[in-house]
């Protein structure tokens, strides 16, 4: 829930739908919406003013499972999950759609950022993305070592200005 509006709400999720059966909405600007993909799971993320659909966009590689929201109070949307998907590592969030194949992994104005994949294809490494309230990708980093690292909850800290993820690591090496 909107910590200035509760009237809007968002949504996270997975889906293993095709495009034509999604009910996603292009955002502008936002080169994170996938056109196509298989029936592996891609995380969604959605934004709701008073139940009416303001974007809905899918989000990550395949296998990309979002497990918790959070907004804090300029409004900008923090998730996090899991995932089993390459990097497109830079350091501007701006990656064409041509590589919604392959997680974002993004600089921003994050002060920690892996920009590696660490975990294995069967495994898989945490993630926390932040985006602006319109859903344009601000930051993305995967948080893992060498094997599994699941993020499962995400919270919002006003005072400290901070963003906290808490999930369970089996990585003895590797992990940050």
């Amino acid at each position: 829930i909107d910590p200035i509006d509760p009237n809007v709400i968002y949504l996270v999720g997975f889906t293993t739908n095709t495009p034509n059966d999604f009910p996603y909405t292009f955002i502008t600007g936002n080169e994170y919406f996938v056109s196509s993909f298989t029936s592996s799971a891609r995380g969604f993320l959605a934004k709701f003013d008073s139940r009416v659909p303001q974007w809905i966009t899918t989000f990550g590689g395949t296998n990309t499972w979002i497990r918790d929201v959070i907004v804090d109070e300029q409004r900008n949307v923090y998730i996090t999950g899991i995932t089993t998907t390459g990097v497109y590592a830079t350091n501007t969030c701006a990656v064409p759609i041509s590589h919604n194949s392959e997680f974002p992994s993004c600089f921003g104005n994050n002060l920690f950022h892996q920009p590696t994949f660490g975990g294995s294809p069967s495994g898989g490494d945490g993630f926390i993305s932040g985006f602006d309230q319109n859903g344009i990708l601000i930051w993305s980093t995967y948080i893992g070592g060498v094997d599994p690292d699941v993020s499962q909850a995400i919270t919002y800290d006003a005072a400290y200005d901070r963003v906290y993820t808490c999930g369970f690591s089996r990585s003895f090496s590797g992990f940050p």
